[in-house]
């Protein structure tokens, strides 16, 4: 499968913005691999390594990962073609000279390996910018918390008999409650059919985190549960909000202990520290100025600089905004 994400900076002066989400915002950087460490003399090496083996054997065993996440192969050990995938290039360099995006990082990987990996462009459109590295670059992963994060919690629960899917939200949020509200159950919010709207600019209606939390539960539902898709940001916060009643801890630390640490996700965290700026790519463009998408704010709604705590004009919600690497 190949994966690429565009270092999605603010577009260039004149290109269309998409409207804002208000969802809790994830940030990621995939796994560090070391680079190769031989390439002059890699054949060499290769001839007197096959030697040695044929006087000494060495037992078989399964490749060992070069560094924390997947090992490197060639292309053409897993049955892939390096002419075809450089066709990727193409595009990704096509794109910044297009002006659709200052850089990209592009991983392709097949059979437990990864067969291309490389960075495009840079952080930015000025020179100041850092440079894309795939493996070190962290990006925004938006709503992909909604399935790395929030429902990975919930099911973790679940399957701990903590709640069921068909519980109603009111079990565990009572004050979401009133109405065709009660009959709306956690499975629900995992299907997008709970009845809730797609979204409030929370970012214009609240300043503090307790005053967005009120918002979102005491939002009206605009149908019958059960009976319409909505893709609801607003259903992933109440998820959230469900995972900490029952958990008694906050989002960010619950997956932190029971999701990325076990798993070594290690770049995967909320709120940034203000060290990794020079990591992370800026994913979106304020009305005033084009600034990191990086806070120890929260959800986010506009973007905001890692540099800075301030949390004017952010989302006021509790739930963090994450960050990763892909």
């Amino acid at each position: 499968m190949s994966v690429s994400r565009a270092a999605s900076s603010p577009p260039m002066p004149g290109a269309n913005v998409s409207q804002v989400e208000h969802v809790n915002c994830l940030f990621g950087q995939r796994l560090r691999r070391r680079p190769n460490a031989f390439k002059g003399n890699t054949a060499l090496f290769s001839l007197l390594f096959a030697a040695a083996t044929l006087v000494h054997p060495l037992p078989p065993k399964k490749p060992a990962p070069t560094g924390d996440g997947l090992p490197a192969k060639a292309p053409s050990a897993v049955g892939m073609s390096a002419a075809r995938l450089a066709t990727i290039d193409r595009v990704i360099e096509r794109g910044i000279r297009a002006g659709g995006y200052p850089g990209a990082a592009v991983v392709v990987g097949r059979k437990g390996a990864a067969v291309w990996e490389k960075g495009f462009g840079g952080l930015g459109w000025t020179r100041e910018e850092g440079a894309v590295v795939a493996e070190r670059t962290i990006y925004d992963l938006a709503s992909l918390t909604k399935v790395v994060g929030t429902t990975t919690a919930v099911m973790i629960l679940f399957d701990e008999g903590k709640l069921r899917l068909d519980d109603p939200v009111v079990k565990y949020i009572p004050e979401f409650a009133g109405g065709a509200k009660d009959q709306v159950t956690i499975r629900m919010l995992l299907e997008h059919r709970s009845g809730l709207p797609a979204g409030r600019d929370l970012w214009r209606m609240t300043q503090t985190p307790d005053e967005a939390r009120a918002a979102v539960i005491s939002t009206p539902l605009f149908a019958a549960p059960g009976q319409y898709y909505e893709y609801s940001d607003l259903g992933a916060d109440m998820l959230g909000f469900v995972v900490e009643a029952v958990s008694g801890q906050k989002l960010d630390q619950f997956l932190e202990q029971r999701v990325f640490t076990p798993l070594g996700m290690t770049d995967t965290r909320f709120r940034p520290d203000v060290s990794l700026r020079g990591r992370i790519a800026p994913t979106e463009l304020t009305p005033r100025a084009a600034i990191r998408c990086v806070a120890r704010c929260t959800t986010r709604t506009r973007t905001r600089s890692a540099a800075s705590p301030d949390t004017r004009g952010c989302s006021a919600l509790p739930a963090i905004s994450q960050c990763s690497r892909r």
